[in-house]
């Protein structure tokens, strides 16, 4: 496979961190449903498999996302909100990036913290998300650089986890509030910081959500 070859194109990465199970197929694999025959499916010897999508638009571009098959399913009773608060720490310091380097990094590549780079914590899965502003090889290994600190590279330093408590606890509030007061349909989603929402989706009860938009590939 030569996926440097599209001009635009979307790349999904699945990692599943938790040995109790064994990692989930492809959806396709277990269903009558065919995939995307534009869709190149693949695994690496490491175990991380991958879905490279051709894209027409935008052209030059790449959606990149790695998502991590645990949330806060896997966590113990006295572990509530550790999935939650290790999504934040992927953005406080890792192997290749020191703490408060990150957005610098994001914001030299051309990107906008909180809208080419998020991420989002749910009850079975973590999502990290890179909107490259180039889909040369070049730009596309910062990318996966990136996402490589984000599955085995965060240093998780005690002064920056002291740090990020008063973030976890105002989005604590935040969710706190939407529970008792949600929004109005016509709202968008929390933005109590730019990197996660996961605390207020989850306390906002779903019959006040706002629906969903449809999600596609273009």
């Amino acid at each position: 496979m030569h996926p440097f070859r599209f001009r635009s194109f979307a790349v999904l990465l699945l990692s599943f961190l938790t040995a109790a199970a064994a990692a989930p197929r492809f959806a396709h694999e277990d269903s009558d449903l065919k995939a995307d025959p534009a869709a190149r499916f693949g695994k690496l010897e490491n175990g991380l498999r991958y879905v490279v999508l051709p894209n027409a638009e935008p052209k030059g571009r790449a959606s990149l996302r790695l998502l991590i098959h645990a949330g806060s399913l896997h966590e113990e009773e006295d572990q509530r909100g550790v999935a939650h608060f290790l999504e934040h720490m992927a953005f406080n310091g890792s192997r290749n990036f020191a703490p408060g380097t990150l957005v610098e990094f994001f914001q030299r590549m051309g990107m906008s913290f909180g809208g080419d780079t998020n991420a989002s914590t749910g009850f079975d899965r973590t999502l990290y998300l890179l909107e490259m502003p180039k889909s040369d090889a070049a730009t596309l290994a910062e990318g996966f650089r990136v996402f490589g600190d984000y599955a085995g590279g965060l240093l998780l330093k005690a002064d920056e986890i002291d740090k990020e408590r008063g973030i976890i606890l105002s989005e604590k509030r935040a969710a706190t509030t939407w529970a008792s007061a949600p929004p109005s349909r016509s709202s968008s989603s929390c933005s109590a910081t730019p990197c996660c929402r996961a605390a207020c989706r989850s306390a906002w009860p779903r019959s006040s959500r706002a629906p969903r938009a449809s999600a596609s590939s273009s």
